[in-house]
């Protein structure tokens, strides 16, 4: 009992709308969950049920105190993850401290996987990004694009008559032929589109290149992409564990 529980790291990455939590026993999964940021009460009570030693803590918004005076009781080593931190990769973004965590954790994760390669990270969520590391161990930088649903959103908040339409992950139609399979087609095939070409750029400056795709559309893009790819819905928590493990 004691030995597994010295080994555990808790992952704690905070969105604008869930939080996503892991246990790590070294370099492996045990245990994920994924909680509507809101619920304060479950997320406390989650924390409080765990069996962990070490713990890092990403976020996108506001950490509630209370989240903090129970991990900093509960952790021998706490870790609140911010451009200061130190990191197993050299990160030339010219400005560091407008880098979001989840970039950067991503790099850390394709560097950690796939060592002594270039490594293009797409992050399909909110937004898409397109972040590349080198096969020097080097976070080069990359691109912050419209995600899915923004897009779906924008073009029903920006006119008067379109409607609001969700991703179908079954619409594979160049043409639309009535308005909600046009937007479908403008945006579905339109980030496909966008997205290969992207890849393919890269590729002409990089002739070996390790493609991964993550985040919540991570599936949908695997599923319908034309180039080769791997993909994991959890690659940003590995990062972020192995940030924790870098540093304890």
């Amino acid at each position: 009992m004691c030995s597994d529980y010295v080994q555990m790291n808790l992952i704690l990455d905070f969105g604008n709308t869930f939080l996503k939590l892991a246990l790590f026993d070294g370099d492996e999964i045990e245990f994920y969950e994924r909680i509507q940021t809101e619920k304060k009460l479950q997320i406390l009570d989650r924390i409080q049920a765990k069996d962990f030693t070490n713990c890092i803590l990403s976020s996108v918004v506001n950490v509630d105190q209370e989240y903090l005076d129970l991990l900093k009781e509960r952790s021998q080593y706490l870790i609140h993850f911010k451009s200061s931190t130190p990191i197993p990769v050299i990160n030339l973004y010219k400005s560091p401290d407008t880098l979001g965590n989840d970039r950067l954790a991503l790099a850390v994760a394709a560097i950690t996987k796939f060592k002594n390669e270039n490594i293009l990270v797409i992050d399909a969520g909110t937004c898409i990004t397109f972040d590349l590391v080198n096969k020097e161990g080097e976070y080069c930088g990359g691109s912050i694009h419209p995600g899915i649903q923004m897009r779906f959103k924008s073009l029903h908040q920006f006119t008067n008559k379109l409607p609001i339409i969700e991703l179908d992950e079954n619409y594979n139609e160049l043409i639309g032929t009535d308005t909600e399979s046009s937007i479908k087609s403008g945006v579905q095939m339109g980030v496909l589109s966008e997205i290969e070409g992207i890849i393919n750029s890269y590729k002409n400056h990089y002739k070996s290149l390790k493609i991964i795709v993550c985040g919540g559309n991570a599936n949908y893009l695997a599923n319908k992409l034309k180039n080769s790819i791997f993909a994991d819905d959890k690659f940003l928590l590995q990062g972020l564990n192995q940030i924790l493990l870098f540093n304890v």
